[in-house]
């Protein structure tokens, strides 16, 4: 692996926690074969330079603004450079000067060239370089906008394309490890924005694009069918353990999500308090088991999971198997299962003991050692029952999966204490196989190390109209992608009425509510969406259930804002309602506002959404 190769691993982590990160790569073409060679920035194996804008820098053209990074025998040294060699663009030559005037620490080196040393990092260690990206990235972004050299800047487009160039390369010959390397796609993403957007239905979407990356639609197909077909997918992908969804609200716990004790009774009628596992760990179980059973390639044996579940039907239809020791004539029998647990009969008729399912699972897959005294003499005999199940997968190759958590609602939860101290293991750096794996023992399972598989993805959602994204737990912020989940009227435009569709419709009360509130507090185009064109009990359906209701909960029932959104064809005067209030002594009889209420029923609502929007249509 070049050091090349190195840098832009780093690099794509960092990216994974701060998507508007863009950075230049090396395009295919070139001579001296160097990214043929793993070279995938500028440079040689003596140095890299990784562009942080798309500009020419005159004569020396492969750097303008960018980081420097060399091998030293400890590691790497790593500096920002700003160089502009003959470069004639004023505006430019006053972005690259202002930019130097506001990172911290950076000399001029001559009339066109000014750099800073960042610091000295390692492969296991680059936290120096992402400290000052998150200090000066911005400050780059903000200096060439606000001077109008946007074109400069590297966007989203460019950036996935020189990554896509380079990925199509870097697996083309590693068939092993093209899937079981850290995907690209953000593992960590939530969904955000105002009520009836969409969220849940994209993250079923975005799952399905996960777990079956070769699922595909036809593209005549209009939005409905699509929508049946990826709806179908997905139940699909959640039967078969893929896909797990749950929603977070007020009482739900870390003995929920992770693991807690319950009351169990067991084969014998005794009861007792086992450890229970939660929703996180049971599909991060499963994901690891395909994650290792992956890495271990064997394809003529059974993933843990599947061979240990031929072992509980074949227990069930024979509860007498028999399982020898070393020592003749001592053979032991199961007796049943709990989630964390198999509890065994000693040829002595002792049945107190159990046996770890995950010990089990570490020395299945290789990863721990049994020591054959005490319980431990009871392993090997159901390993090799385990190990004897032969895969009915006739291919060649393990097939490598993708599993999503869909965690509905994530910002109703306590997720800090939610998650506990797992929160840090969600980093992309520090998930099973990454350079920086961590793996913790949790209080309760003590006796088994716990750690996030790389191919888990966790895809939450928030309504933004019930808490901000600011207010949301700091740790789980720094370790999500936030992606907005806006209205989208224009999928209305062809839903009309008598003079007027649901797409002005929809701009017009969210330009009202957005004026009076702000635009977290929008509404959605998806309880529009399902209507034909015409349905008038349809739209005065939607208006009586949905959006009044929503906008009380806005408004707090002030029906003089809402009077303001929706307009006197919804809402009327009720007068100054006047009270006779009785007498007394200095005090002053108060002066009442007028009021308003809402009509109690729409005769004809066509007409009175044409006077919503101001418009007439009677």
């Amino acid at each position: 692996m070049t050091f090349h190769e190195t840098i832009l691993s780093k690099l794509l982590a960092y990216r994974e926690n701060h998507p508007h990160f863009n950075f230049l790569m090396r395009q295919r073409a070139g001579a001296g074969q160097r990214f043929e060679s793993g070279h995938w920035f500028q440079g040689n194996d003596g140095y890299a330079f990784v562009g942080l804008i798309n500009a020419s820098g005159g004569s020396n053209r492969t750097r303008s603004v960018g980081i420097s990074i060399s091998p030293t025998a400890k590691g790497y040294s790593c500096y920002l450079e700003i160089v502009f060699n003959e470069e004639k663009d004023k505006e430019l030559i006053a972005c690259y000067e202002g930019l130097a005037k506001k990172i911290q620490g950076i000399k001029s080196v001559g009339d066109t060239k000014y750099n800073v040393r960042i610091g000295d990092l390692t492969d296991n260690d680059f936290s120096k370089l992402y400290t000052f990206l998150d200090k000066n990235y911005g400050l780059l972004l903000d200096e060439f906008k606000n001077r109008g050299k946007l074109s400069v800047l590297v966007t989203d487009k460019k950036f996935e394309q020189l990554l896509k160039r380079i990925n199509e390369y870097r697996f083309s010959n590693e068939p092993n490890t093209r899937q079981i390397t850290m995907q690209y796609k953000a593992l960590n993403t939530i969904l955000y924005g105002p009520p009836g957007t969409g969220k849940t239905y994209t993250t079923k979407e975005l799952a399905v694009q996960i777990t079956n990356p070769e699922f595909s639609i036809a593209k005549d197909l209009d939005n409905g069918q699509k929508r049946r077909l990826i709806l179908k997918e997905y139940d699909r992908l959640c039967e078969a353990g893929q896909i797990v969804f749950t929603t977070f609200h007020q009482s739900f716990g870390y003995e929920d999500f992770v693991e807690g004790i319950k009351p169990v009774t067991t084969a014998d009628q005794k009861l007792i308090y086992d450890i229970k596992p939660g929703i996180f760990k049971k599909v991060c179980k499963k994901a690891e088991d395909n994650y290792l059973d992956f890495k271990k390639g064997e394809a003529n044996e059974m993933a843990f999971d599947d061979a240990f579940e031929k072992l509980q039907e074949e227990w069930e239809e024979n509860e007498e198997i028999k399982f020898p020791l070393k020592r003749e004539g001592y053979d032991f029998t199961i007796i049943g299962f709990t989630e964390k647990s198999i509890q065994f009969k000693k040829s002595s008729g002792g049945t107190d003991h159990t046996l770890s399912i995950s010990t089990l699972r570490d020395a299945y897959y290789g990863t721990r050692e049994i020591n054959e005294t005490g319980v431990g003499i009871y392993y090997p005999s159901i390993l090799k029952r385990l190990k004897s199940y032969e895969s009915e997968n006739n291919s060649s190759k393990k097939s490598f999966k993708n599993y999503v958590l869909i965690i509905d609602e994530i910002n109703r939860g306590n997720v800090s204490s939610i998650f506990g101290e797992l929160i840090t293991l969600l980093e992309p750096d520090k998930r099973l196989g990454a350079d920086e794996e961590i793996l913790l023992k949790l209080p309760y399972s003590k006796d088994e190390t716990f750690g996030v598989p790389p191919n888990l993805y966790i895809v939450g959602t928030m309504n933004t109209a019930d808490r901000s994204v600011e207010a949301l737990d700091t740790a789980l912020r720094r370790r999500f992608i936030f992606k907005e989940v806006m209205p989208k009227p224009q999928l209305l435009e062809k839903i009309t009425y008598n003079g007027f569709n649901l797409k002005e419709v929809l701009e017009t009360i969210n330009d009202r509510i957005e004026a009076l509130l702000d635009r977290d507090h929008t509404i959605g185009h998806s309880y529009f969406i399902k209507l034909k064109s015409g349905d008038v009990d349809g739209l005065s359906r939607v208006f009586k259930n949905n959006i009044i209701p929503l906008l009380q909960e806005y408004f707090y029932n002030d029906y003089e804002k809402i009077a303001l959104v929706l307009g006197e064809g919804f809402v009327k005067e009720k007068g100054t309602g006047k009270v006779n209030f009785a007498q007394f002594k200095n005090i002053d009889v108060p002066e009442m506002d007028t009021t308003y209420i809402l009509l109690p029923q729409i005769d004809d609502i066509e007409a009175v959404v044409g006077r919503l929007l101001n418009t007439s249509n009677e």
